[in-house]
């Protein structure tokens, strides 16, 4: 398990961390596309998404406890079945307001009406969802309509040179203006620049994850509180 931190703009306090897997290092499995790529080959990706959910709690609940919020991906085309939360339940032993689960590939949210009940459950029992990755898919605008998600991530493609761009600087105030509106939680995802930053910041996006705020590392040792001086850039 790795913790990624995502971070108040103006304060370089920590607001939560994205858990994320990686696989044995140096071996075709790191990257958690060719885990499960190969979890899929072997017909057990849904194995492999409750032994990873039992993973990242376990580091919201264990020894190792990391303070703040904790966003969780989460591929609801797998828990979409007719069992949903109840099933493996102890994978969700966590409380709803510790946790808000990412969504990505928001065209296949809209469009499977499982996948869409599997969301609404998720809201019944109180659980957040943010949207992952928004502005890379056509559908993103109708998943925000149609889930009233509590946050959305704005997608690299959209921060990337964004202090160069004048569409990509007028987009980004579009969606901040839009969130404003409707009370979603905005983070900018995948801040590598300072450049980057100051644009981000100026626009007046609260939140940002990326490279330059902090690194991935092992969720063993990643800082507890906010401010470690090594993890956030301010």
């Amino acid at each position: 398990m790795f913790l990624q931190p995502i971070v108040e703009l103006d304060s370089g306090t920590v607001l939560g961390h994205e858990a994320l897997i990686r696989g044995p290092e140096g071996s075709p499995w790191e990257a958690p596309s060719g885990l499960f790529a190969a979890a899929a080959r072997a017909g057990a990706v849904d194995r492999l998404e409750l032994a990873c959910r039992r993973a990242i709690f376990s580091v919201k609940q264990g020894a190792a406890r990391v303070d703040g919020l904790l966003f969780v991906n989460v591929n609801p085309e797998v828990w979409a079945g007719a069992n949903g939360l109840t099933e493996n339940g102890d994978a969700w032993a966590v409380s709803s307001e510790e946790v808000l689960f990412e969504l990505s590939e928001q065209q296949a949210l809209v469009e499977n009406p499982k996948v869409r009940r599997f969301v609404e459950t998720l809201r019944l029992h109180g659980h957040r969802i943010v949207l992952d990755d928004f502005g890379a898919g056509y559908a993103n605008l109708n998943a925000l309509l149609e889930l009233e998600p509590h946050g959305l991530k704005l997608g690299r493609q959209l921060v990337f040179d964004c202090h160069l761009d004048q569409r990509r600087q007028t987009i980004l105030t579009l969606i901040k203006e839009a969130c404003d509106q409707l009370g979603v939680l905005l983070i900018a995802e995948g801040i590598e620049r300072p450049q980057e930053l100051t644009l981000v910041r100026n626009l007046g996006i609260r939140y940002g994850q990326g490279f330059l705020l902090g690194r991935p590392r092992p969720a063993a040792a990643s800082p507890a509180g906010p401010g470690a001086p090594d993890e956030v850039a301010r």
